[in-house]
């Protein structure tokens, strides 16, 4: 989510979800917003410049109403689906099932404490509908490290492992929406998930957020929805236009802090003088802390008395597939709900026996009597009520799947990975098929163009320059050039197989080439130098110095390598071969010095 940034004097106002849209200047284009707001189409970015404000504005919402919503919208009103008739009243609820973009397990979007909140924070809110959540259990860890930082696609993105008939909630990382705060579903739109930036505009306490999307879940509209036309500020077209609550004040759009004060929730002054589009209006006075409203973020409060019906017709109208399904707790056998059928629940049976309790925990079949059914229903369900409740329960021993808990039931998804094969990189296969061609396989997200082809073999040797020079050898191979290990007998080279890197560095005149592996926190080394032409066949390589452990001066490593060796301008390139001892992987520098 785009932060607030202190780059010019603008403010703006936006409708939610643009894609692609005009931008209406204001006073440059039309002397006032509502003027603009006349002018535009829906999508359309409206901007007011002010002198002396700093604020610039980013999309909030992805979640607008287009024109074939609108036709929807009406079909649903003149069938009266948001209207409440012989609706009985009964609590319903409603299984979340929350969705969590990790960078890597220790960095993910939002911690499990906070969505305990926002649980919390549902169930107080909409209390007055009647309406309840309980989330599933089992939290699915979404691991994209690509994604953290950008989702190229926010659609893809929250339909990753949708759990049918609940509310998916997706939180991604920060910023990575492209400025989106959030975007939900509407009961016509063709998904029906949310997705939410835990920051949003510079705010991270997106409460409000939150309610926001979960709002527009239950058919509710910005208030300053304008597609069938503008509200008069006299509610006298409350029913056909705006966002069809008739206890909504009419909203010109506040587009957030340009218009409303973060800490007061009081309109400004500059946008307190708008005309109502109607010939009886006098200026708008919209709601500064409605959840609906484009207010300021720490400004979204309140759901109206009219919104909380419609949300309410919602659920018992168009969400009956999600209301009561218990995807959270499947198991009616599971009296005291940990998740497991078993002697716990049988003596929670034998303890109340023959009671008349409909709708008790002990009332397992149902029938209203905690009897012989209840204890039979116990003993024939015994065990897990889930198959997992996280992915160290899926374990399958095979180093080449990924284990995952997917609410309840694992799943094991083929590992594929980069293939590092001499050099080469062959991307996404199995990693069982790369190590039997002789690769090594590249995980991590580092990119497989740059783990191969840095220095694996002579052919494919980093060219170093004087100072320090930076490898890793971490999918690294060993080749096979020859070493004459007698070149340096007293120095511990004990060079046999040894995963290599390969540099070369291009002496400019007559003179003395040092060589040194030193760097703390870097591992064991050897090193041979040889020399030979800048593209080498098999066999022109000739070894003129090696090292397996130098002096071990402050400030290096342990088993650290250096040499020096005189070389003659012509006679070719250096070739700087680093070695690890003990199977070591990691990082080091290769640091080259030349005297004359």
């Amino acid at each position: 989510m785009m932060q607030r940034i202190l780059t010019a004097a603008m403010m703006a106002l936006l409708v939610c979800g643009v894609t692609t849209a005009a931008t209406i200047n204001v006073p440059a284009d039309y002397a006032t917003i509502q003027e603009a707001i006349d002018a535009a189409s829906n999508g359309d970015e409206i901007r007011k410049l002010l002198e002396g404000d700093t604020v610039q504005y980013s999309p909030f919402c992805g979640s607008p109403l287009q024109s074939s919503d609108w036709q929807r919208v009406k079909d649903l009103v003149d069938r009266g689906a948001y209207q409440l008739r012989g609706d009985t009243g009964e609590i319903v609820e409603v299984t979340i099932a929350w969705h969590v973009l990790e960078e890597w397990a220790a960095n993910r979007a939002v911690d499990q404490w906070e969505l305990d909140h926002y649980l919390e924070l549902a169930n107080e809110i909409w209390a007055p509908t009647g309406i309840q959540f309980a989330a599933h259990p089992v939290t699915d860890r979404i691991i994209n490290p690509n994604w953290f930082e950008d989702i190229p696609n926010v659609d893809d993105f929250r339909t990753v492992r949708r759990l049918e008939n609940a509310l998916n909630i997706y939180w991604a990382a920060p910023e990575s929406m492209g400025g989106l705060c959030g975007i939900s579903a509407f009961t016509f739109s063709t998904l029906d998930t949310i997705a939410i930036s835990p920051e949003c505009m510079g705010w991270w306490d997106v409460d409000g957020v939150f309610c926001h999307e979960v709002g527009h879940w239950f058919d509710l509209f910005h208030t300053h929805e304008a597609y069938n036309g503008n509200e008069c500020v006299e509610r006298t077209n409350c029913l056909e236009a705006g966002d069809l609550l008739c206890d909504t004040p009419a909203d010109f759009g506040l587009s957030f802090e340009s218009c409303v004060d973060p800490y007061t929730c009081e309109l400004l002054s500059h946008c307190a003088d708008n005309p109502g589009p109607c010939q009886s209006d006098g200026v708008y006075t919209p709601d500064t802390e409605n959840y609906m409203a484009y207010t300021a973020v720490p400004c979204m409060h309140e759901f109206t008395p009219d919104g909380i019906d419609r949300m309410r017709a919602t659920a018992v109208n168009l969400r009956t597939a999600y209301l009561n399904t218990n995807l959270h707790h499947p198991c009616p056998s599971d009296t005291n709900w940990d998740y497991t059928t078993n002697v716990d629940d049988l003596l929670a049976i034998i303890e109340g026996y023959g009671q008349d309790c409909s709708g008790c925990n002990a009332d397992v079949d149902g029938d209203g009597v905690i009897g012989v059914g209840d204890i039979l229903s116990v003993i024939a369900a015994f065990g897990p009520c889930f198959e997992c409740l996280s992915e160290s329960d899926c374990d399958d021993g095979d180093p080449y799947t990924f284990d995952r808990c997917l609410f309840g039931e694992c799943s094991y998804e083929p590992m594929r990975a980069d293939c590092c094969i001499q050099g080469t990189c062959v991307t996404l296969i199995p990693p069982s098929v790369c190590e039997s061609a002789g690769g090594v396989s590249v995980f991590e997200n580092t990119a497989c163009s740059w783990a191969c082809g840095r220095g694996d073999t002579v052919a494919t040797a980093q060219i170093a320059d004087l100072g320090r020079n930076p490898f890793t050898n971490t999918y690294a191979m060993a080749s096979d050039e020859p070493v004459d290990a007698l070149m340096c007998k007293d120095t511990d080279l004990d060079w046999i197989d040894l995963v290599d890197v390969w540099m070369k560095f291009n002496p400019p005149a007559d003179g003395t080439v040092i060589v040194s592996l030193c760097s703390e926190g870097s591992f064991d080394t050897s090193l041979v130098l040889y020399q030979g032409p800048e593209d080498p066949s098999p066999g022109e390589l000739m070894q003129i110095a090696c090292n397996g452990d130098a002096v071990d001066p402050i400030g290096c490593q342990p088993g650290y390598s250096e040499v020096s060796a005189p070389v003659i301008d012509g006679d070719g390139w250096l070739y700087i071969r680093v070695g690890s001892q003990s199977g070591a992987y990691g990082l080091g520098v290769v640091t080259v010095d030349f005297a004359e």
